[in-house]
């Protein structure tokens, strides 16, 4: 990752009127980097400062190394509600023109423990596996499969 990160760092940017002269890299998981990895990752945030902005996603920062978390703004974001969920869901459904059955929508959003991605998973598994759901969403046959955790 360290070398991936130093190549974007020393890239030319493509266009160069922009007023902002540094590129943007998101890091997932950023939680699940080894120390060892962290520090590296430390040691290039100091060394492209100027030219390289990270964002780090985590699920939590108790597993992010002290140098880090002093060098960064911690920002939370609180997981979305079962509402918020369902909205999304709903909209996905649309757009990939899958039946609407709100019964489903709750059910999922319920089951994944307000875990976005969890949730956007187990739609897509449903509907890949063609399962039919009716207006009652009664049979957790099509969610105990994906509700592993």
């Amino acid at each position: 990752m360290q070398d991936l990160l130093k190549e974007v760092a020393q890239t030319q940017q493509v266009d160069m009127s922009v007023r902002q002269r540094f590129k943007v890299v998101v890091i997932n998981e950023a939680d699940h980097l080894t120390r060892d990895a962290q520090a590296a990752l430390r040691r290039t945030m100091e060394k492209y400062s100027p030219n390289l902005r990270l964002i780090l996603l985590a699920n939590s920062t108790s597993n992010i190394i002290a140098p880090i978390r002093s060098r960064t703004l911690l920002v939370r974001v609180a997981a979305p509600t079962e509402d918020e969920i369902c909205q999304v869901l709903q909209k996905v459904g649309e757009k990939e023109r899958f039946k609407d059955v709100e019964a489903l929508n709750q059910r999922i959003a319920k089951e994944s423990g307000r875990n976005l991605r969890r949730a956007l998973l187990m739609y897509e598994a449903v509907h890949a596996q063609k399962y039919v759901p009716d207006s009652r969403c009664t049979s957790s046959s099509a969610l105990i499969i994906f509700a592993a955790k």
